[in-house]
């Protein structure tokens, strides 16, 4: 991944633990390890753990995450009027990379599988019946998902990176939420439990903070 100076030793000091992009990244990414190049430089100054991404749709989203992106309004990289972001949330950062060039690494197996709370578990759970009971509501990887948390097994982080990209691409708008989720026989709805509902989003959020 290309990260212009300063941006690049700001992540690779621990202070900036979000990249922002006009553009989604392949979720194949999401859990893998890359290098970061700076291109004034021309050299790999390290390498970081990609953990997911969030869409920013307004100016005020971009901005309360200040601390995490480091982006100064009116930047090059700042959000424009009208327009959405993407922040790639990262983790860490280590200075030991392979070659001379950016490449994937491996997935990183330096994070354990944690265990999904029980409040997730019991949302999960209610997504399954409503969507076996009113025949709609999610994806087979939405199912997929709701099987694992409904019976607690251990969750990789990038299944939990997933789970931060469902939620920040669903709930993005806290008021459209509440009217797409408020019935709770709604297609919408049953989508939203499976992947844990509130519980669930907390959870992931917590967790990818780490």
């Amino acid at each position: 991944m290309s990260i212009h100076a300063p941006y690049g030793e700001m992540i690779m000091s621990g202070r900036k633990d979000i990249e922002t992009r006009l553009r989604r990244i392949s979720d194949k990414f999401i859990g893998q390890r890359i290098g970061i190049y700076e291109p004034e430089r021309k050299v790999l100054i390290g390498s970081i753990l990609i953990l997911g991404q969030k869409l920013y749709q307004t100016a005020g989203e971009f901005r309360k995450d200040y601390s995490r992106h480091l982006v100064k309004q009116g930047s090059p990289y700042d959000i424009k009027r009208g327009g959405t972001k993407i922040g790639i949330i990262i983790d860490k950062p280590s200075r030991d990379v392979f070659g001379q060039r950016p490449k994937k690494f491996a997935p990183s197996t330096i994070v354990q599988n944690p265990v999904p709370p029980s409040s997730a578990a019991r949302i999960a759970k209610r997504g399954l019946a409503a969507r076996k009971k009113y025949k709609r509501g999610g994806t087979g990887v939405g199912v997929a998902r709701a099987r694992d948390l409904s019976r607690r097994a251990n969750v990789s982080m990038k299944t939990i990176a997933r789970m931060s990209s469902y939620f920040a691409r669903h709930r993005a708008s806290r008021y459209e939420n509440a009217k797409r989720i408020s019935d709770p026989t709604s297609a919408a709805r049953i989508a939203d439990d499976l992947w844990g509902g509130t519980a669930g989003m907390r959870w992931a959020k917590k967790m990818l903070r780490h």
